[in-house]
């Protein structure tokens, strides 16, 4: 039988500043040298204008916080907050919990990957596979390239935010 894994509380602040360090902490950098205008960006540093944009798109719950955000076109993107990922179609929103992800599967369709020519050169935007903690995979189209890669390094702890830490609110 296996051990129980530990589970600590954490304040939306307290995950949000989580899902900035692990993203600083891939590419290496401190906060002052991302624009913003990232394709794998921090949502805070969006324009005004673009972060409204999304938010109007999408229904937060109470406590929950925009931290990282992928552009995958124009009218598209994923959205990491305190609580999931947030998939902006131009026609619809879904949403994964991190209680519910059981991590990356990546770019694995061979026909997606002749599609793209190379995983490693941006410019393709190809479906990226999620597992769910049920064995549902779900697929959303991600670019390639560096940005692809990037959401995929940093994303992958988004499992243990849903498996370690129980949300403190205050409340």
């Amino acid at each position: 039988m296996g051990k129980e894994m530990e589970q600590f509380y954490k304040s939306p602040d307290e995950l949000a500043g989580l899902l900035e360090k692990w993203f600083l902490k891939y590419h290496g950098i401190e906060k002052s040298a991302v624009t913003g205008g990232e394709t794998f960006t921090l949502f805070d540093l969006l324009q005004a204008e673009r972060q409204q944009k999304l938010l109007n798109r999408i229904k937060l719950n109470r406590h929950e916080i925009p931290v990282l955000v992928l552009a995958v076109t124009e009218e598209e993107a994923i959205i990491n907050t305190t609580d999931r990922f947030i998939r902006l179609s131009e026609t619809t929103v879904e949403s994964l919990a991190y209680a519910d992800f059981g991590g990356h599967r990546g770019f694995q369709s061979i026909a997606d990957l002749k599609m793209a020519g190379s995983l490693k050169t941006a410019g393709s935007i190809i479906p990226f596979r999620l597992n769910r903690r049920n064995g549902e995979v779900v697929d959303w189209p991600v670019p390639t390239g560096a940005p692809g890669f990037a959401f995929w390094n940093v994303t992958k702890h988004c499992e243990r935010i849903g498996r370690r830490y129980i949300l403190k609110t205050g409340e």
